[in-house]
C-alpha cells in the first residue's frame, strides 16, 4: 500500500483522510473560539484566539498537502499508463 505524506495510506484514502483532517482542524479552531467567548480572563481569551488561528493555518496546510498529493498521484498514474502502452523489447 502506498504511503501518502499528507496523512493517508493507499490510493483513495490520501485525499479523503487529509480533507477530513483539515475539517477536524477547522472544528478545533471553532471550539477554541467558542471557549474564548466563555472565559473571562483576557489572557486566556487571547491564547484561545491564537490557538484558533494556528488550527486554521494547519487546516490550510493540510488542504494544500492533499492537493499536492493528488497531483503527484495523477502524474504517477499517467506515467504508469504511458509505460504500459509501450512495447517492451
Amino acid at each position: 500500500m502506498e504511503q501518502n505524506p499528507a496523512g493517508g495510506v493507499g490510493r483513495q484514502s490520501g485525499v479523503h483522510r487529509t480533507m477530513s483532517t483539515a475539517a477536524k482542524y477547522k472544528r478545533h479552531a471553532a471550539d477554541c473560539l467558542r471557549f474564548a467567548q466563555l472565559v473571562s480572563a483576557p489572557r486566556d481569551r487571547a491564547l484561545l484566539t491564537e490557538m484558533a488561528a494556528m488550527w486554521l493555518r494547519l487546516a490550510d496546510r493540510a488542504e494544500i498537502m492533499s492537493e499536492l498529493w493528488e497531483r503527484v498521484r495523477a502524474i504517477a498514474e499517467e506515467r504508469e499508463a504511458g509505460e504500459d502502452g509501450h512495447s517492451r523489447v
